[in-house]
């Protein structure tokens, strides 16, 4: 059985979908958004090994569906799908989400174990 984000604060290669999504860890950090007209400034406030939370402007808005790509320093270039939001806040997938990209994982290991938070 996987062990997903349970155990050791570490990513396994293959987790099942719930586990991804329970197991987040908080932050605030500065990132870009890159969608079809442009680029927009965002916050995440967690990260899972299936998604991310974010914020952005409350004056712009983004949709379920909608394809973007998210761009941090530690994350990387990530592609991810808007799968909620509670206008300013976000939630989006990992694309594909059957695959967690390596700067996810590098991004939440650094967070440390004192950051997890369920939800």
């Amino acid at each position: 059985m996987s062990m997903g984000l349970l155990g050791e604060g570490r990513f396994s290669a293959v987790q099942p979908f719930d586990h991804r999504r329970r197991d987040r860890r908080g932050c605030d950090i500065g990132a870009a958004i890159i969608i079809s007209h442009g680029e927009l400034r965002a916050r995440i406030f967690n990260i899972s090994a299936g998604g991310i939370g974010f914020t952005i402007d409350p004056m712009l808005g983004l949709k379920p569906g909608e394809r973007i790509l998210m761009r941090q320093e530690m994350l990387g270039e990530v592609r991810c799908v808007i799968r909620w939001s509670i206008h300013p806040r976000y939630g989006a997938a990992f694309d594909p989400d059957d695959r967690t990209p390596p700067g996810a994982r590098n991004l939440y290991d650094s967070l440390g174990p004192e950051t997890d938070q369920s939800g």
